[in-house]
């Protein structure tokens, strides 16, 4: 798998974070974003790095709840996600999130 499909990956499952929050968490079985992130990130293949959380703050844009970067311009890239993958329900987006878990095993 290349590093921009590893990206593509990790950014599907930052948005899903963004979106459901507490709820992407637990339907995962994580009781922290830090053990998530880590865990999530390594199984995606890559070292466990900020790039999971870093893209998922990107997505803050959209959703009042969160508030980290925003008040930060919107990326085209982090748009273009956003656009693509909005209309995915919870549980549809959970099921193709670990699906994406368990196929990277």
């Amino acid at each position: 798998m290349t590093q921009e499909e590893i990206n593509e990956h990790k950014s599907f499952v930052a948005y899903y974070f963004a979106k459901f929050n507490e709820k992407a968490k637990s339907a995962l079985g994580y009781e922290t974003f830090t053990r998530a992130f880590k865990d999530i990130s390594v199984k995606l293949g890559g070292p466990d790095n900020q790039y999971l959380k870093q893209r998922r703050d990107e997505f803050d844009v959209f959703y009042e709840w969160r508030e980290g970067y925003n008040k930060r311009p919107v990326s085209e890239a982090v748009s273009n996600y956003h656009h693509q993958w909005k209309n995915i329900s919870f549980e549809e987006f959970t099921t193709k999130v670990k699906r994406l878990l368990l196929q990277t095993r």
